[in-house]
């Protein structure tokens, strides 16, 4: 007769293979008393693309299916590549039994995704998962602001919400007493405010009581400078991450500036979007923004500072010449920068400088060069260099 090991034992021995998805399967065959556990690694994540989901709706409709209670994290996100016609979308016969078995998930992310993309019986599922904790939205389109909002207010539960790069028609929208039902107390790790997604994300974190803490706020400029002030006033020491992307054209100013000064309590400050070429009156005009941003932001409270940048060199002569960037980098004018950086940040820990976009073969030169220069005031210790791939979108 074969000992029967404790239900725990078996379930620490499975969670050593949580990764492996072939020895999941075959545990999953071997014993009913191996089942729960790996089914539990097989299916606690789904990652759809939206083409799949209506064969996914069809699974979990099955009677004997028992997938549905081991979800707990559903990421949705574009479809790749798709051949073939769309299918008809699947209406679930028993929504019922559906929405039952579903209210384990907890976690939800939209990933690349447009709601047009989505099939409408899989949108009012996601209505009714009154379980969901945290909803992350990153880069996702839709055709207008209520729609956004009706579906985050379906979410009792609601703990944690991140937002990055979410569209919608950059209109003007007024916010009517008790149109949307309101959450109870939540927190936003990450919101992203762009060009396109400031309009409303604001007013309606301000309509909210208690009014959501932000803790790193990315802003890309021109913002909306009346409803970051309004919310600085409300919340005024809680975002400690702050990302400040520049304008592509600084030479043409948009809106009212933002107020720098407003943000206390920073723990770390990091500029994106800064282009190192020949000079110009674009370079000039970057450069004294920067400069500008760096001065209102001056704190005691920072304890790292980024900036990551971009070395543009298709219009210099140093191309034409087919000398390397790194001969840009120690021609270049900082016009002070570095110094301003280190007198108004005077507790800073950390100093990093990322380079985007730098061919492999040049990056040991480029490097020496900022190790050299007028950030290696900062000490060797405290001053990183990166070389950050091109941004991809992540499941």
């Amino acid at each position: 007769m074969i000992p029967l090991l404790p239900p725990e034992t078996i379930d620490a021995i499975i969670d050593h293979i949580h990764d492996d998805t072939v020895a999941l399967k075959a545990c999953s065959l071997v014993s009913s008393t191996f089942l729960p556990s790996s089914r539990h690694h097989l299916f606690s994540e789904i990652v759809l693309e939206c083409s799949a989901i209506c064969n996914f709706l069809k699974t979990l409709d099955t009677p004997r299916s028992t997938i549905a209670s081991a979800l707990s994290r559903i990421v949705i996100r574009r479809t790749k590549f798709f051949r073939g016609e769309q299918k008809p979308h699947h209406i679930p016969e028993n929504t019922a039994r559906l929405y039952q078995h579903l209210q384990g998930v907890t976690h939800v992310k939209f990933c690349d995704v447009a709601l047009a993309d989505i099939p409408p019986p899989f949108w009012r599922l996601l209505h009714n998962l009154l379980g969901i904790k945290s909803l992350e939205v990153q880069k996702m389109t839709f055709d207008s602001l209520p729609r956004f909002f009706e579906y985050i207010c379906s979410l009792p539960a609601l703990e944690s919400l991140s937002i990055s790069k979410a569209f919608w028609a950059p209109v003007p929208y007024s916010f009517k007493t008790g149109q949307f039902r309101a959450l109870s107390s939540f927190n936003v790790p990450l919101l992203d405010v762009g060009q396109l997604s400031q309009c409303g994300i604001l007013e309606w974190f301000l309509s909210q009581q208690p009014i959501p803490p932000i803790h790193t706020l990315r802003l890309s400029l021109p913002a909306e400078a009346a409803r970051i002030h309004a919310y600085l006033t409300a919340n005024e020491f809680v975002i400690q991450n702050l990302c400040i992307t520049l304008p592509i054209d600084v030479m043409s100013p948009r809106g009212d500036p933002v107020d720098f000064t407003a943000f206390s309590n920073l723990r770390s400050v990091q500029i994106e979007g800064f282009r190192v070429g020949q000079e110009s009156p674009m370079r000039l005009a970057m450069r004294e923004l920067t400069k500008s941003i760096i001065t209102q932001l001056s704190s005691e409270s920072v304890v790292e500072f980024k900036i990551s940048l971009t070395i543009d060199s298709s219009a210099d002569a140093f191309s034409f010449l087919g000398l390397p960037d790194h001969i840009l980098i120690d021609t270049f004018n900082w016009d002070g920068i570095p110094r301003l950086v280190f007198q108004s940040f005077g507790a800073l820990e950390k100093v990093v400088i990322a380079i985007r976009c730098l061919p492999a073969y040049q990056r040991r030169q480029v490097e020496q060069c900022f190790r050299k220069g007028p950030f290696s005031s900062s000490g060797v210790d405290r001053l990183h260099i990166e070389f950050p791939d091109p941004v991809q979108i992540e499941s």
